[in-house]
């Protein structure tokens, strides 16, 4: 179980290795309502391109110091990764291969674009009108809207270069 903001102790530094780290961590300090020592928010800056990998923080004073100052003066140095939820899904390669919202007909709508030639445009135009309102997170309206897109977008392609 990660551990949460509140829990840190006053003499505690989060120590975050990445930019990615570092943005996570000052997000949940700021949906923790705490603010930097000048009352900014932490999600204004991360300050990560200040210290970069030797960046800690020290939610308890709203600044943020070096891994080595922290280590000199006494600091309890724990990993963000401590706090910071794991936000990787494991993704099983069948979802990836043929993920089930193109797989819904006798072949696979890929397949059937490989099988007409079809250039970029009229290809993804066929994908978002078969996948319309099967994928998870898009609505039908919006991948109807993204094949009409597309549709446009290879009709003015058309227009530009015709001879």
């Amino acid at each position: 179980m990660k551990r949460t903001i509140e829990s840190i102790k006053e003499k505690e530094v989060v120590h975050c290795k990445t930019e990615a780290e570092a943005v996570a961590f000052c997000k949940m300090m700021h949906e923790a309502g705490l603010k930097w020592l000048d009352g900014d928010s932490y999600v204004r800056t991360s300050e990560f391109d200040k210290r970069k990998e030797c960046t800690c923080y020290s939610p308890k004073s709203g600044a943020y110091v070096s891994i080595s100052f922290a280590t000199e003066s006494g600091y309890t140095i724990t990993p963000a990764t401590d706090f910071i939820p794991d936000t990787t899904e494991q993704v099983k390669p069948e979802h990836v291969k043929h993920p089930a919202h193109y797989n819904t007909g006798k072949i696979e709508v890929g397949e059937f674009i490989q099988d007409q030639d079809l250039n970029f445009y009229s290809g993804n135009a066929v994908k978002y009108i078969c996948r319309a309102g099967k994928k998870p997170g898009n609505s039908e309206v919006q991948d109807l809207k993204k094949g009409i897109q597309c549709m446009l977008n290879r009709v003015e392609y058309l227009e530009r270069n015709q001879k």
